[in-house]
């Protein structure tokens, strides 16, 4: 039996094809496996939205030409810089940043569709606003896409700033101020307790085995995992 250097992910509706391409025998195997899930879907008589399918590159700087010709049923596939992925954007170079900016524009427009559509200005009701139709937006499967970079973290605070700014009698107060009235953590804080969360539920799970202690010695604490 022939062997192919491609992976196949299924998850509800969804299929994932990845493979490492370099030569030209990896272009024809991806070929092949898309034909394969073509004939399957005919064999079971299960329509594939086709014009819903695309390719994207990973690193695209050592994107090997041929992968631009690939093609499912006859139907040539658009190549994407980004894709949405179970509510992720994942670009080419696998970085949180497109994903961010587009949670971010959502955001800010909600808390705007908030303060134009609700008539009182109670603080209370406009925080329970807040937390019910926007923060999940900005915390929704957070330990995938939880930001490293500076300019990432602040364009994801800068929301709850906007937010608790234009508060009744928050304006003129400090960011800290604000939140220690209001009783709020910060987004990033709450990003890290969610992962820290994640975490132990993944160990609790039985696969802990995918952890292990750095025995070197490092510049850090002696039990960094690695």
């Amino acid at each position: 039996m022939a062997t192919y250097n491609v992976t196949v992910k299924l998850f509800a509706d969804d299929v994932k094809l990845y493979a490492e391409i370099s030569t030209d025998v990896d272009v024809a195997d991806l070929t092949h496996a898309l034909s394969c899930i073509a004939e399957w879907a005919d064999m079971w008589q299960l329509q594939i939205s086709v014009t819903k399918c695309c390719a994207i590159h990973l690193n695209p700087k050592y994107v090997y030409s041929p992968v631009k010709q690939l093609a499912f049923n006859g139907t040539h596939l658009p190549t994407h810089q980004s894709v949405r992925d179970l509510g992720i954007m994942v670009n080419e170079s696998l970085t949180p940043s497109s994903h961010i900016a587009k949670i971010t524009a959502t955001a800010h427009q909600r808390l705007n569709l908030i303060f134009r559509t609700f008539v009182s200005r109670d603080v209370t009701m406009l925080l329970r606003a807040y937390t019910t139709y926007v923060r999940p937006l900005l915390e929704y499967n957070t330990a995938v896409w939880s930001p490293s970079l500076k300019q990432d973290i602040t364009s994801v605070e800068k929301v709850l700033r906007k937010f608790t700014k234009r508060l009744p009698g928050y304006r003129n107060c400090s960011y800290l101020e604000r939140r220690r009235n209001l009783n709020l953590m910060t987004l990033e804080l709450r990003r890290l307790h969610a992962t820290r969360l994640f975490f132990f539920k993944y160990c609790q799970a039985g696969v802990s085995d995918s952890f292990a202690f750095n025995t070197s010695t490092t510049r850090g604490h002696p039990i960094n995992c690695m």
